[in-house]
């Protein structure tokens, strides 16, 4: 592990659930943040792309229209395309699927600023999944388009993950 990463908190799925919330992470001890995400869908066939909303300093889940991403999307079948991109969202779409095949996903996700009440948190993400026997590698840049402190982050799906972990690393 990189000397300039902190660890803060492990966070884990427990049954089978839709939401995953890492909350009170995000302090002024830090202006950049790291998170290892490796979440598992619990059924076949479902292969949803991982979403994201921040909770802001209240503990409230922000599911107001006033997220923006892009994404670059990348098969190892066929040619890479970016029409997953999108302005003024209810939540985020990160670059990764949860899918159920052994091979595993795994992803890492850069927060900035989340603490800082007088700017916009931004957010870039890079992942490794599958679907079927095709493998994705996604990239992905996003942003919270109002300036407030966030201290946490709600990861979600519309099928059901059956294991994983985030891992919060502090970047000294």
């Amino acid at each position: 592990m990189a000397t300039n990463l902190e660890f803060i908190q492990k966070f884990e799925v427990t049954g089978t659930v839709q939401t995953l919330d890492c909350d009170n992470i995000f302090s002024d001890k830090y202006d950049v943040y790291y998170l290892t995400v490796a979440l598992k869908e619990s059924s076949a066939g479902n292969d949803q792309w991982i979403r994201i909303r921040l909770i802001d300093n209240s503990g409230s889940v922000i599911s107001d229209s006033e997220y923006d991403y892009a994404q670059l999307v990348m098969p190892a079948n066929t040619s890479f395309y970016d029409t997953n991109r999108a302005t003024g969202q209810a939540q985020i779409l990160y670059s990764g699927i949860g899918y159920t095949d052994d091979t595993g996903n795994g992803g890492g996700l850069y927060v900035y600023n989340p603490n800082d009440s007088s700017s916009y948190t931004f957010l870039q993400a890079q992942a490794g999944s599958t679907v079927g026997n095709v493998l994705y590698g996604t990239k992905g840049i996003s942003v919270h388009k109002s300036a407030e402190t966030i201290r946490g982050i709600r990861f979600l799906t519309t099928a059901y993950w059956g294991s994983g972990t985030v891992s919060v690393y502090g970047v000294k």
